[in-house]
């Protein structure tokens, strides 16, 4: 029996500190905008679009 409640196509958001930028562009993360400081924290926003084709 298959799950049929998923949704195939994710997009995943998330605001990685300097030090995880390069580690999360190897994942397939994108950026969606310039490093930013906000309270003192500073972060990239960042996006992973997985559109399955194979239905896997």
């Amino acid at each position: 029996m298959q799950n049929t409640d998923f949704v195939d196509n994710q997009i995943i958001t998330l605001n990685s500190s300097p030090y995880g930028v390069p580690f999360y562009h190897a994942l397939g993360f994108t950026d969606t905008d310039k490093e930013q400081t906000v309270n003192g924290i500073w972060f990239t926003p960042m996006k992973y679009e997985d559109f399955a084709e194979d239905g896997d």
